[in-house]
């Protein structure tokens, strides 16, 4: 390798580890800010407040994300990201100062829909400075958990404590902090554009996940159940935990932590996984359906749901590691914010389906979701390594 070359390398991966930095900590400060609004409204004893949260987060993208995959990829200015990211900080302070319901709704709507319409910017930025897919995608997916994980165990300490408006001028602070690093890193020729002439397919994102060289339909498919199904586990967990199952709230506490730590080691685990990552990708996925079929069913002890849920967890990390893997090393870099967008897409609406469902049956009927949808998770995953199978034998991968 020429010095020059070896220079590039060398700021490549400096610049990569700014970026995941940044990304690091606007997603703690994002999941403070999440957890402090679920509190609040759970304090004010209207879930109908939770609920209104939730849909302002999630229908912005659902609405405009296969729009913001097409923008990232076709016309996006390096300074696009940046801008809205001040923006959405300027939001974040309002709702800070008001503490106002209107003011927390309509502000988590206006920033999701900047996220939906900008955000696939940083996963292009990833990708364009990304010299391992497969180290690249458990890292990715590392900070992530670490960050969700960070940012619940504050956020709960924090609340407690009457700090609501602090977690949110920390939220504020991290956009800011991410803006920079949008800055530094966004410059000319880092976002690659599709330059072809054709027409809009704002479908283009999802027709290239469930391509033969990414996902294919059946890594689409264990996508969608997963998703839905740890989502329903979102909603009737915690009344399947603490009410069906008697576990305390500190128990439950700990149960939640379990799965979390899990996903942090499982995203590190990722790594490992060096060769095929579509072979492993519905092994690693069975735990997670194991552990939430496994409750629902059996209803076990918290020590069994301590276990089970680490070992939920760990798949889930390495789950998310390899989805990132896949995405990255499959998609050409100047569609990766169309792949990003259509993967975002796809998760908000199986989220908003589980927690609708979880919403309508999910305090009645909350063994049976976790049963059913753990159980959904498995079968998929088992269909994925017997479609997978028939497939080698035939020649066609």
């Amino acid at each position: 390798m020429t010095n020059r070359a070896q220079g590039s390398a060398e700021g490549d991966t400096t610049a990569q580890r700014v970026l995941l930095l940044g990304i690091f900590v606007s997603a703690a400060g994002a999941s403070l800010a999440s957890i402090g609004f679920s509190l609040l409204a759970a304090q004010s004893g209207q879930s109908s407040l939770l609920a209104a949260v939730l849909a302002a987060n999630l229908v912005p993208t659902v609405l405009f994300g296969l729009v913001g995959g097409h923008i990232s990829d076709r016309y996006m200015a390096w300074w696009w990201w940046p801008a809205s990211l001040v923006l959405a900080a300027v939001i974040t302070l309002l709702m800070a100062i008001t503490l106002d319901w209107v003011v927390i709704i309509a502000g988590c709507a206006l920033i999701s829909s900047c996220a939906a319409l900008v955000g696939p910017v940083a996963h292009k930025l990833v990708a364009h400075y990304s010299a391992n897919s497969a180290r690249t995608g458990s890292q990715l997916a590392v900070v992530q958990g670490a960050a969700g994980v960070l940012g619940v165990a504050a956020g709960g300490m924090s609340f407690g404590a009457g700090a609501l408006r602090t977690m949110l001028v920390i939220d504020a602070i991290a956009m800011l902090l991410l803006a920079l690093v949008g800055v530094m890193l966004a410059r000319q020729g880092a976002l690659a554009r599709d330059e072809r002439p054709h027409k809009i397919q704002l479908t283009q994102g999802l027709r290239l996940l469930s391509s033969p060289r990414a996902f294919g339909s059946l890594g689409l498919l264990l996508i969608i159940t997963t998703v839905t199904s740890t989502s329903l586990d979102d909603v009737s967990g915690i009344f399947a935990l603490t009410r069906d199952l008697g576990l305390s709230p500190t128990q439950y506490g700990f149960a939640s932590a379990s799965w979390a730590v899990g996903i942090v080691a499982g995203s590190w685990l990722g790594s490992c996984i060096t060769e095929k990552p579509l072979v492993y990708y519905p092994l690693v996925a069975l735990p997670i359906g194991l552990a939430i079929g496994a409750v629902g069913l059996l209803q076990p002890g918290f020590t069994t749901i301590m276990v089970l849920f680490a070992a939920g967890g760990v798949g889930n990390g390495a789950f998310n590691a390899l989805t990132n893997r896949v995405i990255l090393s499959s998609v050409p870099e100047h569609q990766q914010g169309r792949a990003w967008a259509g993967f975002r897409w796809i998760v908000y609406v199986c989220l908003l389906s589980g927690y609708a469902l979880g919403a309508a049956l999910g305090s009645q009927y909350a063994l049976h979701l976790m049963a059913y949808g753990g159980s959904a998770l498995v079968l998929s995953a088992l269909a994925n390594v017997l479609g997978r199978v028939v497939l080698a034998r035939g020649g066609c991968e």
